[in-house]
C-alpha cells in the first residue's frame, strides 16, 4: 500500500459475538482499499471478546466496528471505533448497497412468517418489531438483529423467522452485491383473531 502511495484508509465491519465471547461471524460492509479489508478480516479472527450481559445473563451481540489504518513511516496504526473519516473519499473502495441502489428489490426464495401464539393475543402481547439484516451476494440473510426494542417475545419470534429467509442474489448493474435491509412486523391481536 505504501509503495502505491496509500497512507491511510478504513474498514467497516459487522461482528457477531456469541454469549461465550466467541466470534461467530464477521462481515466487511465498507472499505477504502481491498488490502485493508483483507487485513481486517485476518486480524479480527485473532481478537478476544468479552460477553455482553443483559439483566445479568450473557447474550449474543451484533456490533459495528471501524478500523482506521494510518501508515507512519514503517508503522501501520490501526484504530477501532465508529469514526470513519475516510469513507467519504473511498478511491477504489466498496460500500454495502442500499435498497434504492439495486437493480430490483431482492426476490424472496424462502420467507418464513413469525409464529405468533394465539394466547399472546389474549394476553395483549402486541407491538411492532423492526428487524435489521444484510442480504449477502449469494442471497443469504446475515446478522439478523432487532433494530427496535419491543416485547422480547415478539422480538425473538421476528428475529428467528428472518434468520430462515433466503433471497435470490441482490444485484447492482447486473453484479451481485451486499445489501442492508429492514423488515417491520406489526403484531396485532385483531389480525391474529381474523386469521384463525
Amino acid at each position: 500500500m505504501e509503495v502505491e502511495g496509500v497512507s491511510q484508509g478504513a474498514v467497516s465491519m459487522v461482528l457477531h459475538v456469541d454469549s461465550q465471547g466467541q466470534l461467530v461471524d464477521s462481515l466487511v460492509v465498507a472499505y477504502t482499499h481491498r488490502a485493508f479489508a483483507d487485513e481486517a478480516e485476518r486480524v479480527v479472527k485473532l481478537w478476544k471478546f468479552e460477553s455482553e450481559y443483559i439483566d445479568g445473563e450473557p447474550v449474543d451481540t451484533i456490533t459495528d466496528v471501524v478500523l482506521n489504518f494510518e501508515v507512519r513511516g514503517g508503522l501501520v496504526v490501526q484504530h477501532t471505533g465508529l469514526f470513519n473519516p475516510f469513507f467519504a473519499n473511498m478511491g477504489e473502495g466498496y460500500q454495502v448497497c442500499g435498497m434504492k441502489n439495486l437493480d430490483a428489490i431482492p426476490t424472496p426464495l424462502n420467507i418464513v412468517a413469525p409464529v405468533y401464539p394465539l394466547e399472546w393475543a389474549a394476553k395483549g402481547i402486541v407491538g411492532k418489531v423492526t428487524v435489521d439484516f444484510y442480504i449477502d451476494e449469494t442471497g443469504k440473510v446475515r446478522f439478523v438483529a432487532a433494530a427496535s426494542r419491543a416485547n422480547p417475545l415478539l422480538t425473538d419470534i421476528a428475529v428467528e423467522a428472518v434468520k430462515k429467509w433466503q433471497f435470490a442474489p441482490p444485484t447492482r448493474k447486473g453484479r451481485p452485491v451486499l445489501v442492508h435491509a429492514q423488515q417491520l412486523f406489526n403484531f396485532r391481536d385483531d389480525v391474529v383473531k381474523a386469521s384463525n
